[in-house]
């Protein structure tokens, strides 16, 4: 998303078409102002804090992909130890067998 650092001091939309008018209306409807500006700024406002909101969400959703990652990472790395403890358990009660035959 592209920033703009110029500071606004009024915005004129001309040549509205049937589709921004009843939009316009909804957010007229929704917002309970009966001036369009102010309606239309709420809008704004509403939409600008749900974009921050969104965008630290996908922060925090790549953090908690990064921390999954590395917990499966880990589990790996315990299922296979665990195997080898499995094994070395397996051939020392094997051995042990063996030499108590002989």
């Amino acid at each position: 998303m592209q920033q703009s650092y110029r500071k606004r001091k009024n915005v004129i939309i001309r040549d509205l078409t049937d589709e921004d008018r009843a939009a316009i209306e909804v957010v007229i409807t929704d917002t309970g102002f009966r001036q369009a500006s102010k309606a239309i700024m709420r809008a704004v406002h509403s939409f600008a804090r749900s974009s921050l909101v969104i965008r630290d969400q996908a922060i925090k959703i790549k953090k908690l992909e990064a921390e999954k990652h590395m917990l499966l990472q880990n589990a790996r790395i315990i299922v296979e130890a665990y195997k080898r403890l499995e094994s070395l358990l397996i051939t020392n009660s094997e051995n042990e067998k063996q030499n108590n035959r002989i």
